[in-house]
């Protein structure tokens, strides 16, 4: 990656467990002309961030002691910080999109890192346009009540689904299916925290 010389002077916290891709990113960012902070986990960037609010975040979704979607979900819940970009990154889902999460964008690992640095760039040289408040406390109560009906649901479909993706006297066939399949009902449950987690912020800040 060629150093760039205009970039503004920002601080990026890459989250991630894995000490190669912490300082790979770090690297990268510094090349880029960025300062960078780290954590290792969802909890130790609680930490950074409640210290000082990076201008970015680079995150990893699958993490010990606190992962990636916790960590979203107690920081947006505990800030009044909206402003600031979070890029999620996994080796564990391959097809998770930003909306799934709520966050600005998604790299499954391995990743092209000059692409990520580029897409941090462009984010921060963009603000958020102001979300609509009107209705909050009706749209939270909404969305809790079909999330919980949902939870209900996909913890029978992953059950299901990863009991015959596990069992070896299921037919090639149908295996091949449950494995294909498997990834998906994780995004689902991925989904399903993600609007318990939309309508908890949507009757806070109703």
């Amino acid at each position: 990656m060629q150093p760039t010389t205009h970039t503004p002077d920002k601080t990026i916290l890459v989250v991630d467990d894995d000490p190669d891709v912490r300082q790979v990113l770090s690297d990268a960012f510094e090349s880029a002309g960025f300062r960078v902070a780290t954590a290792v986990n969802g909890m130790q960037a609680l930490h950074r961030v409640r210290d000082a609010a990076p201008d970015a975040i680079v995150l990893d979704i699958s993490m010990p002691i606190m992962n990636g979607d916790d960590f979203l979900h107690a920081w947006r819940a505990g800030v009044e910080t909206t402003d600031v970009p979070v890029v999620a990154i996994s080796a564990a889902y391959q097809t998770l999109r930003p909306s799934d999460i709520g966050v600005e964008g998604f790299f499954p690992k391995p990743f092209d890192i000059d692409l990520l640095v580029r897409h941090v760039t462009d984010l921060l040289a963009h603000r958020p346009r102001p979300s609509d408040t009107a209705g909050r406390a009706g749209r939270g109560t909404e969305m809790d009540d079909a999330a919980k009906e949902l939870a209900k649901v996909m913890s029978a479909i992953l059950g299901g689904v990863e009991a015959l993706a596990n069992d070896p006297s299921v037919p090639p066939n149908l295996h091949a299916v449950a494995t294909a399949t498997l990834e998906s009902a994780h995004r689902a449950a991925i989904l399903t925290r993600r609007l318990r987690h939309l309508a908890a912020d949507e009757r806070r800040t109703s």
